[in-house]
């Protein structure tokens, strides 16, 4: 893949661009809400997303109460991982180079760099977690699949957009109508959205994501699907559900589909 300056960003978080590639691009994107999506499983025991019948009480909802630690401690306790495991290399050293500059500017300000990093990593994956990707509706590894085993249905089957964040409805009869002020783009580039187009065509811009809704729509219903959309705050306590849920869905999404229509 190429690279491209601007990933370094990512290292002054106490992330790592260079594991991003790992854990996001080929892992989640490849194979998103499966055991061999990392951005599932590196976060177990704390919070088990995947139904299992062996979760006992305290993984379903203790996961619940400590979410907020986890999430703080997010970007620290990776960074921690790293070093611990491989010893520290040029990309998390560049991590220092904020907290460096402040020391030789205002070193009564240093204390605030754990604030922005803890602050940071707590936004970062309360806005991650609750993309989409977490709710009983949504296929998780342990439910029924689709017969048709088709990569793009398999994307599409792992997630809900925030409509009310994207500027999306979808009518009964399943037309799509996206919005195009640009507030909504703020918030589409600030919390992850378009996230199913972004999905199937992950190497598209964002800023023309909007233009793709014709084709999607033209495609679902080729496929006779429907594209889900929900609201962030329910998808939040929806996350919250499928922490808790324990038994797997014995019926494949196109089963689940004819039921509702």
């Amino acid at each position: 893949m190429r690279n491209e300056w601007r990933r370094n960003y990512v290292n002054l978080s106490m992330l790592s661009a260079k594991h991003f590639r790992i854990y996001h691009t080929l892992s989640h994107h490849l194979y998103p809400n499966s055991v061999l999506d990392l951005e599932v499983s590196l976060l177990e025991p704390w919070l088990p997303w995947l139904p299992r019948p062996e979760k006992n009480v305290l993984e379903r909802y203790v996961s619940w109460l400590i979410s907020p630690i986890v999430y703080t401690l997010m970007f620290p306790s990776e960074f921690a991982r790293r070093v611990i495991s491989h010893g520290p290399d040029l990309n998390d050293l560049s991590a220092l180079l904020v907290p460096a500059a402040m020391g030789l500017v205002s070193p009564a300000s240093l204390y605030l760099w754990p604030v922005m990093i803890l602050t940071a990593s707590f936004v970062y994956s309360l806005t991650s977690i609750n993309a989409g990707h977490h709710h009983p509706e949504v296929v998780h590894d342990g439910d029924a699949a689709r017969k048709d085993r088709d990569w793009g249905l398999a994307q599409v089957d792992c997630v809900i957009d925030r409509g009310d964040l994207i500027g999306v409805s979808v009518s009964t009869d399943g037309a799509i109508s996206s919005s195009g002020s640009w507030w909504h783009f703020v918030l589409v580039l600030c919390n992850f959205g378009h996230h199913t187009l972004h999905h199937l065509m992950p190497t598209v811009d964002h800023f023309r994501l909007r233009q793709m809704y014709p084709i999607l729509e033209q495609t679902l219903a080729d496929f006779g699907i429907r594209y889900r959309v929900d609201g962030a705050i329910p998808l939040v306590s929806s996350q919250f559900q499928q922490l808790a849920r324990n038994e797997p869905n014995p019926l494949p999404p196109e089963e689940r589909e004819k039921k509702m229509m």
